[in-house]
């Protein structure tokens, strides 16, 4: 099976961004004997920018794959990419991050054990 390398650079404000965490991974569903279907993401390649933000994710299968981009103080980046041969070199930038802190609370004030909190941007 080919595999192919995808290369590009991070940034934020035109700026290489040093130590970001790249992975690239494929979800996989599985179909247990009951009929449940469970979802399995397999990592294929991962990497760490240097000071220039440069990076390349080698043995990477073609088709789609999920590229996550994570550096301290900036937000999370997920982009879902179609690998095929050829791709001209990423430019991913990413924005300044922030800490939200608070408490989940029932309608009567009680905190909520165990809740799971997700944002996402529109």
């Amino acid at each position: 099976a080919e595999e192919l390398v995808l290369k590009g650079t991070v940034s934020s404000a035109g700026k290489p961004v040093e130590g970001a965490q790249l992975r690239a991974v494929r979800s996989v569903h599985l179909i247990r004997e009951a009929g449940a279907i469970d979802t399995l993401d397999v990592l294929y390649s991962e990497a760490t920018t240097p000071a220039s933000g440069e990076f390349a994710l080698g043995q990477l299968p073609p088709g789609p794959v999920r590229l996550t981009v994570e550096a301290k103080g900036y937000a999370r980046l997920e982009r879902d990419l179609e690998m095929v041969a050829g791709m001209a070199p990423l430019k991913l930038n990413l924005e300044a991050g922030a800490v939200l802190a608070g408490n989940v609370r029932d309608e009567r004030g009680r905190p909520v054990d165990g809740a799971k909190l997700e944002l996402r941007r529109p």
